[in-house]
């Protein structure tokens, strides 16, 4: 009786693990909720974190913050008193990058809730099994997104109990009939948790234990990535990412390389029959995937009827590439986000929607610099902690960071820090698992 109790609790808090991860990967705010899924678990977080910590005044314990706490609070700090100088001397009244820390706060304080969950789960932390959870949140994402594709009335249930903007309204309006859709993700960002997913996929094909896993991590990524392409293209860039880290990783376990690329094949060829079967017995439902296919795969489509790897979104991000021409915006921005000032919804400043130059727009290069630091201290956290050898994951997740920085302003951190790195303390080193 008690096995089964304890059999039952385990598998509940497993569930409830899973749903942590998914509202923390894709934060929304649902119909009827004063505020979103993220604010919510950040002050069941803080919460927690508190109680924590008073038990340790109690027990006369040091309330401990690590180095990684300081390391990432001190460059929220100077990310802010960049933007105070630069809305300053600009005379401007938008205050992106102060409020900034505030939103990571929360993140901070979800992730220290789920990192507090996993050791009630787990005794032990691996790169694997966190990976693995983010991993199977985004599968369950894309066949959500599949499914109110094809079915006009789970779509409308999905977007019925989420609360959107009037510029999300107006984009998911446009782009409803021809691109998918998810709960709580869409566009730019779907494409860089996907590509972010697959990324992840690829290192953990070199520790996997079995046949069964690296099977399922190829289902994952085949889906992932055709499924994933239809709600935003920007997951090719985890593909070509993907693709060198299984052709390069020094850590790479050869065999299970060779099993992965070919359970891949099989996946295919079984996908082709399965389409070749809709076909045949329900055709509408192979026309309705055939437009979300054609917007998704548009580049490879009209490189092989025009011999030009272009699309509409690639020639108009092109487009987008206005640079400034005062030396004044490249040290001090202009202090500007938006077209009209401190209205999100009015389209961007300059017109410009790429990520690197967004940000010398609003407060310079030494702001830029501070951005793109704050996200690689993150991203060298979770090598340092999860890999023995965590050179070339930094380096490729980092490249990653930067490449969608030629798109659009990506900013990982809210993925980086889920991984809980900052509330690991020297005492419990030993809880971590290296690979």
């Amino acid at each position: 009786m008690f096995k089964n109790i304890s059999i039952k609790s385990f598998f509940i808090n497993k569930l409830v693990l899973f749903i942590l991860f998914f509202f923390l990967v894709y934060p929304n705010k649902l119909i009827g909720m004063p505020f979103g899924t993220r604010e919510l678990t950040a002050i069941l977080g803080l919460i927690l974190f508190i109680v924590d910590k008073s038990f340790e005044v109690e027990k006369n314990k040091n309330i401990f913050f690590t180095k990684n706490f300081f390391q990432i609070y001190s460059m929220l700090m100077l990310l802010a008193l960049i933007s105070l100088v630069t809305i300053i001397l600009n005379g401007s009244i938008e205050i992106e990058y102060i409020r900034y820390s505030i939103v990571v706060s929360t993140i901070i304080f979800g992730s220290y809730l789920l990192y507090s969950l996993l050791l009630k789960v787990y005794p032990i932390l691996s790169f694997r099994i966190i990976a693995k959870y983010i991993v199977l949140v985004v599968l369950l994402q894309i066949i959500i997104a599949l499914l109110m594709f094809i079915f006009p009335s789970i779509n409308t249930f999905f977007l019925n109990i989420q609360v959107f903007n009037e510029l999300d309204n107006e984009k998911i309006g446009e782009t409803l009939d021809f691109r998918l859709i998810g709960f709580g993700t869409r566009f730019f960002g779907a494409g860089v948790v996907n590509a972010y997913a697959l990324i992840l996929i690829s290192f953990l094909v070199s520790f996997v234990k079995s046949k069964k896993e690296l099977f399922f991590y190829s289902i994952s990524f085949v889906l992932i990535f055709i499924i994933g392409m239809m709600m935003s293209r920007t997951t090719i860039v985890g593909f070509i990412l993907s693709v060198l880290v299984l052709l390069f990783s020094k850590t790479n376990n050869k065999s299970n390389r060779f099993f992965f690329l070919r359970y891949i094949i099989l996946i295919v060829i079984i996908l082709t029959l399965i389409i070749f079967l809709i076909a045949l017995l329900v055709p509408k439902v192979l026309e309705i995937l055939q437009v979300a296919y054609n917007f998704g795969f548009e580049i490879f489509i009209n490189y092989f009827e025009n011999g030009s790897a272009e699309s509409e979104s690639t020639n108009r991000m092109k487009e987008m590439y206005v640079w400034p021409e005062s030396l004044w915006t490249y040290i001090w921005g202009d202090g500007r986000f938006y077209a009209t000032a401190g209205d999100p919804f009015g389209g961007y400043y300059m017109g410009v929607d790429i990520g690197f130059i967004r940000l010398i727009y609003y407060f310079g290069v030494f702001g830029l610099l501070a951005f793109y630091w704050l996200q690689f201290i993150a991203v060298k956290m979770i090598g340092k902690f999860f890999f023995y050898k965590h050179n070339f994951f930094v380096f490729v997740m980092f490249l990653y960071i930067l490449i969608l920085g030629t798109k659009g302003l990506a900013d990982l951190l809210y993925l980086n820090l889920i991984w809980c790195v900052l509330w690991i303390n020297k005492e419990k080193y030993s809880l971590i698992e290296k690979l």
